[in-house]
């Protein structure tokens, strides 16, 4: 398939520094991101922003979600993919467009009455389980860091390829990679695919050469 391109999230040399990320010994975790998914450096820096959810008791009105509790902070985020559970008068599926720690702006405008009901509300830009692809599941693994004086910097590669075989339907659409370390929490970076691909049934979508380099 066409090559890939890795962006490193703005906090991960923060989370090095601090001692919380340990590439030797932590898991890290590679995610699917759905069609439409666009990587934010500055801003996406947990998984809990990434495919996290919270239950509140919520207000809804034509384009915003109020939570008079607050709860929303860590969260959410401009560009997500969110949906609305819990209750089937005030399900739905927007983008957030931006959130403060009590109110969640959205795209759209909804055709529910104002009212209050009790929701669950989860980021939906992993792509769904299915055919083959498990949510919040795989792992990478045969890590090696070496040090390169020549080009003043080091090198993160793993030797396992990343694989997700379609089997029963397809997969995705994807847009992308996600790399989490997941005994942290913390998002390493992305890696963008050329184009988003869709995996058709008994096809694999297969990343190979996984790097990182820190100068």
């Amino acid at each position: 398939m066409a090559s890939a391109t890795v962006t490193l999230s703005n906090r991960l040399k923060y989370d090095i520094l601090r001692k919380r990320i340990d590439f030797s010994a932590d898991n890290i975790k590679a995610l699917l991101c759905r069609g439409g998914f666009v990587f934010d450096k500055d801003t996406l820096h947990t998984k809990q922003q990434f495919n996290g959810y919270v239950s509140l008791a919520c207000s809804f009105y034509m384009s915003t979600i109020n939570c008079a509790a607050g709860g929303l902070s860590g969260y959410f985020l401009s560009g997500q993919a969110i949906t609305g559970s819990g209750n089937t008068s005030y399900a739905f599926s927007y983008l957030c467009t931006s959130a403060t720690d009590s109110i969640l702006y959205f795209t759209g405008s909804a055709s529910w009455l104002a009212g209050t009901s009790a929701t669950l509300l989860t980021i939906q830009d992993e792509v769904a389980s299915g055919n083959g692809y498990s949510r919040d599941a795989t792992y990478i693994s045969g890590i090696s860091i070496t040090e390169d004086d020549t080009s003043d910097l080091v090198s993160i590669m793993w030797a396992t390829n990343l694989s997700w075989t379609a089997t029963g339907g397809s997969i995705g659409n994807v847009a992308g990679i996600i790399l989490i370390d997941d005994t942290w929490s913390a998002v390493i970076g992305y890696i963008s695919l050329a184009s988003a691909e869709m995996v058709a049934v008994n096809n694999a979508l297969v990343i190979s050469g996984v790097t990182i380099r820190l100068t």
